[in-house]
């Protein structure tokens, strides 16, 4: 079952080099029997899923990750490539697996991400297991499919003891909770950092152009037109608050892999929010220098110059 925990082996791959601890292969192993694929929605990318035939103790067929792939055979096909749980020694009597199809990697074991980059191995189910799951795949409400598949299952089987029923949305959720707790409270942060930031940009322009009141009225008295004052104020303005957003914005980029693993979907460099909090800053920016420069023209000229 996705999202409830698998167990994790070392494998050695044919051909591959020496490894030592730090590098040793690891992997999580899944059970499965055909339709498993299909069923979960994994995208199967080279050879093929289970069949029938796989199924049985002594089938040695596996199914891999992409990850495992690009590790040992970059650029080929890893079908009919050969893996053995634990080392390469002559001591090892564990045989060999062979990979009949490659699916793309997929967040199994854990949302927003996997615990760890390890590659997943699907193995054929057999018989001999005590417990398993059963997963069902529905176009329509899931919760409607639960007592039906039930009474199924215990008409086959009537002492089959069925508990955990639950639907696969439920479980993303539950992996979710903390991701979107998270995001929540930083949500709040970030908002009231960049209402604070907006309230300074805009108090300290209209500050600053307030203070220039007598200079642009004296600029207006000496021929210089509306326009080109509001152009001038304006455009200052504007700059000063490119400047400052070119410079939060590298020193977000640069501090963005600190918060990668907690993102979900997005990218620590995310051109869209980037691009929409710098309009913000700089719009801001605008406004804070218009309205101030709107009032100052109507200072009169010929007071501005003589107070000069």
């Amino acid at each position: 079952m996705p999202l409830t925990g698998s167990g994790a082996i070392f494998y050695s791959a044919e051909g591959m080099g020496s490894v030592d601890a730090t590098n040793r292969p690891r992997a999580y192993v899944q059970r499965v029997s055909p339709g498993y694929i299909e069923t979960i929605g994994l995208r199967l990318v080279d050879g093929r899923s289970f069949g029938p035939t796989d199924l049985g103790v002594r089938n040695n067929n596996i199914i891999v990750t992409m990850a495992m792939a690009e590790r040992f055979w970059p650029g080929e096909s890893a079908v009919g490539r050969r893996i053995k749980v634990g080392d390469l020694t002559s001591e090892n009597e564990n045989p060999w697996l062979t990979i009949v199809g490659v699916v793309k990697d997929a967040n199994l074991r854990g949302i927003p991400q996997n615990p760890t980059r390890d590659p997943d191995i699907f193995v054929p189910f057999n018989g001999r297991a005590r417990a398993f799951a059963v997963l069902l795949r529905t176009d329509g409400d899931p919760s409607a499919l639960a007592r039906p598949a039930q009474d199924v299952m215990s008409r086959r089987e009537p002492g089959l003891a069925v508990f955990a029923v639950q639907e696969l949305n439920d479980l993303v959720s539950q992996q979710l909770a903390a991701s979107r707790f998270l995001t929540w409270l930083t949500s709040v942060f970030a908002l009231t950092a960049l209402t604070l930031a907006i309230i300074g940009i805009y108090g300290l322009l209209a500050y600053w152009v307030g203070q220039r009141t007598r200079e642009i009225g004296v600029r207006a008295a000496l021929g210089a037109g509306r326009g080109q004052l509001i152009g001038l104020v304006v455009g200052q303005g504007v700059t000063l608050a490119a400047i400052g957003v070119v410079a939060g914005g590298l020193a977000a980029a640069g501090l963005g892999r600190f918060v990668e693993t907690q993102l979900y979907a997005v990218r620590p460099l995310d051109v869209v929010s980037y691009a929409v909090t710098g309009g913000v800053m700089i719009g801001t920016a605008f406004i804070a220098s218009l309205l101030p420069a709107f009032r100052a023209l109507r200072v009169d000229p010929i007071s501005a110059l003589r107070g000069e």
